[in-house]
């Protein structure tokens, strides 16, 4: 996107985070298509993607957080995720023209990528589409060869990510790579030496019970004719558990079942059953005023003292001055003044964690020319201290969950009001952002205060 934003020369027409701005709501409109081409694909019915949409709208709250976290790596990571989803949906279709099937491999590559590349925790998600693939190889919904290939994609990505990362050990120790290699295996031992038999002959010799094969009798006879379908519902069903567990996969998990809800209800052998009309009616009344009330409201950004400290940033410090101190504030002063940042916020890099967990230490109990040595060694000029973190009581956070109480148990000092652990020491000195505050001559003599106000304390470091 940088690249993208020089190239197009709009440095004099937008500002950097109104285009980030943009561009991130222009990638949430293609999500959107993404949603309803996916079920014009599984339904047969245009007015099936126009429903899956008024579904992801009218659940804003559970289907996006694009609304209130901006900046978020998954505001950049989900719009691929769906689009990848459109993608196998138009692979998983028995007749697919041989020219579209390249052009869709050529973009599903391309979506795997960007996915992988902008989330951190794209390969557990990866992981799990692995694992709903080879279930459809195993039950013969889908045809193996093309489960290969869609390994084949995931597995170059996330090669292709860790190569970009500066060989980031942590993609290639994830769990998806081992996997793949696994599963692809299994299935060419399937293929070769066990022979072809009915779906519920399969689950019949697997180690599952007979509900199992039952359920198998009447819901698989009708879904593999359709792979598309049994991929999506598989997979529904799989993020759906993890999103019990893990609230940022509920994101990835609602958008899936607006998709099936909508197709479910147009599905033309469902309106024998159901009474479509009624249901449709009913969710419309019911959603569509409250989705009417919230387009009306109009929301201001209003931080002033995150606004002054930006201000203050850029219009009184050298363009090559080094800030260090959270990773989400840091994210914010390289966005809004292009400052270098010692602490890049993109954590899941075993270097960039350990720095990290060094340059915090301003918010540890640490001996201020201690603070000091390590703040040189990774050339920071300038540290900002945010008294929301060094003055936390614990409402939002825990006791033992708050920034400084981390801090404390990776120094083996006894956490304030927590349980002492076996290594657990009293601190030998005041805590860091505590102290400097006060001007004492063992902390000025490092620090300089040249900015604050009700949220910020800036310190120049000497």
């Amino acid at each position: 996107m940088a690249l993208m934003y020089r190239i197009l020369s709009l440095q004099k027409t937008v500002e950097p985070m109104y285009f980030y701005i943009h561009t991130v709501f222009g990638f949430h409109a293609v999500l959107l298509m993404s949603l309803y081409g996916t079920t014009w694909l599984l339904s047969g019915s245009w007015l099936a993607g126009i429903l899956s949409a008024a579904f992801y709208i009218f659940n804003n709250a559970d289907t996006t957080r694009v609304w209130f976290s901006i900046a978020g790596r998954e505001s950049w990571a989900f719009p691929f995720w769906y689009m990848q989803m459109f993608l196998l949906t138009v692979f998983f279709h028995p007749n697919l023209h041989r020219n579209l099937k390249v052009v869709t491999v050529v973009l599903l590559c391309i979506c795997t990528f960007c996915f992988t590349l902008t989330w951190q925790f794209a390969q557990f998600a990866l992981l799990l589409q692995a694992m709903t693939l080879f279930g459809c190889a195993v039950l013969d919904v889908i045809p193996a060869k093309k489960i290969r290939q869609v390994w084949l994609i995931q597995a170059g990505s996330l090669l292709a990510v860790c190569v970009c990362q500066f060989f980031n050990k942590m993609v290639l120790c994830s769990l998806v790579l081992s996997f793949i290699p696994s599963a692809m295996l299994t299935i060419a031992f399937k293929e070769q030496f066990l022979t072809r038999r009915s779906l519920p002959s399969q689950l019949a010799g697997l180690v599952l019970n007979v509900i199992l094969v039952m359920m198998s009798m009447l819901l698989f006879n009708k879904i593999i004719k359709r792979p598309q379908l049994a991929y999506h519902a598989i997979s529904a069903a799989v993020f759906g558990c993890l999103a019990v567990s893990t609230k940022r996969f509920k994101y990835l998990w609602t958008p899936h079942m607006c998709v099936l809800a909508a197709a479910g209800v147009a599905d033309f052998e469902a309106w024998k059953i159901l009474l479509k009309k009624l249901h449709i009616d009913l969710s419309e009344a019911k959603a569509l005023p409250t989705t009417l009330e919230e387009v009306k409201q109009r929301n201001a950004f209003h931080d002033p003292d995150t606004v002054q400290l930006m201000e203050w940033i850029k219009k009184e410090t050298p363009a090559t001055a080094a800030f260090t101190g959270s990773m989400q504030l840091m994210a914010g002063v390289k966005l809004c003044t292009g400052r270098p940042i010692t602490n890049h916020p993109h954590y899941e890099d075993r270097d960039l964690r350990i720095r990290t967990k060094q340059l915090y230490q301003i918010y540890g109990r640490r001996h201020p020319k201690e603070v000091h040595a390590i703040l040189k060694a990774h050339g920071t000029r300038y540290i900002i201290v945010e008294n929301s973190i060094c003055y936390e009581r614990g409402q939002v956070h825990g006791v033992g969950c708050r920034l400084r109480d981390l801090v404390d148990m990776s120094n083996h000092h006894v956490v304030e009001g927590g349980i002492r652990g076996p290594k657990d020491h009293p601190a030998a000195h005041p805590r860091f952002c505590h102290a400097v505050q006060s001007g004492a001559p063992q902390y000025r003599i490092y620090f300089t205060v040249v900015f604050q106000n009700k949220t910020f304390r800036t310190y120049k470091v000497s």
